[in-house]
């Protein structure tokens, strides 16, 4: 059986490496290898302008955004958008494949956002969407 997310015509996908004080990401378009970096500030505000940004950017039509939490003020302000459909991951998945991947042990915020996104493109049918009730566990 297919997983229905897989399914879903998303318009971009995003990588966020979180941070205390500031995320990096990385966007790809659906169809694009090009990809876009960014930093966001971890304000309310600062995410919820960065949203609405998107939403408008791509006319309300849906986006994918992995990110390495499940609960926290970044979950948060994103889930609060209909239009976004987090994917959450372990951080040890991450940093396993950072160490597959990377084995020099290098890390970047730039390089953590891009693994990311290459998860969310090449391995969604793997990944679960977040779902409001894993807030309230």
């Amino acid at each position: 059986m297919k997983n229905m997310t897989s399914e879903k015509s998303f318009a971009a996908f995003i990588g966020i490496d979180w941070a205390d004080e500031e995320h990096t990401y990385s966007l790809a378009l659906a169809g694009s290898s090009r990809i876009e970096r960014g930093r966001l500030q971890h304000t309310p505000e600062a995410l919820h302008a960065w949203a609405e940004q998107l939403h408008k950017r791509f006319a309300g039509r849906p986006v994918a955004i992995l990110l390495e939490q499940k609960r926290g003020a970044l979950v948060w302000a994103l889930q609060e958008h209909p239009f976004i459909t987090l994917f959450p991951i372990n951080p040890l998945t991450s940093a396993k494949l950072r160490q597959a991947f990377f084995p020099s042990g290098a890390k970047s915020d730039p390089l953590d956002s891009d693994l990311l996104l290459d998860i969310l493109r090449h391995h969604r049918d793997r990944l679960r969407p977040f779902q409001l009730d894993e807030l309230q566990r």
